[in-house]
């Protein structure tokens, strides 16, 4: 559990994927509900050990932060855990990070995923939620049936006032009721 002055975070560090890892020792102020996260940014604006040293800011992933996309996730005392939904108020000290040991380093606790997305890929293992993927060029429309669709769209947003859809569509009313005659358009 943190005190009210400071918490002490020891981070496995590793410079490049052949370096060999090192342990750095951070001291920040404590701030209530501080989350993993927030502590790591901490760091990377004073990047200065424990000890006193100047060092490089530690390098580790984050998107949402949301406990959604799972970039942050990485060893937290000894335990596969997201940073930025995990407080430090429920860890005991010092907190313990290093990168997920499942996946080849980049640098620091950032870790190279690339195989994983792409195995997701090949078994297409996600829920599609917001409609952003792709659904492929979609059904094929003669310019006669996208004319019917448009026609009918403007009828029905104008509640079939003709004077009100020639207007929006451009044309003429007489044209307009031609239309609507030869595609079968009625209020009915």
């Amino acid at each position: 559990m943190a005190n009210n002055k400071s918490v002490i975070l020891k981070i496995k560090r590793q410079l490049t994927p052949e370096a060999k890892p090192s342990w750095e020792e951070f001291e920040i102020a404590y701030k209530p509900n501080m989350n993993v996260t927030s502590a790591l940014m901490e760091i990377a604006a004073r990047p200065i050990t424990r000890d006193g040293k100047q060092t490089t800011p530690v390098t580790y992933d984050s998107n949402c932060l949301e406990e959604i996309c799972g970039s942050c996730a990485m060893l937290i005392n000894g335990r596969a855990r997201m940073a930025c939904s995990t407080l430090l108020d429920q860890l005991d000290q010092p907190i313990k990070l290093e990168p997920l040991s499942k996946f080849p380093i980049i640098r620091d606790l950032a870790v190279d995923r690339s195989v994983l997305f792409e195995n997701l890929k090949k078994v297409k293992a996600w829920v599609p939620v917001d409609g952003t993927y792709d659904l492929g060029p979609g059904p094929r429309m003669t310019m006669e049936e996208q004319e019917k669709a448009y026609i009918h769209k403007v009828l029905k947003v104008t509640q079939y006032h003709l004077g009100e859809s020639a207007r929006i569509l451009a044309l003429p009313r007489t044209t307009l009721w031609r239309k609507m005659r030869k595609y079968g358009l009625s209020r009915s």
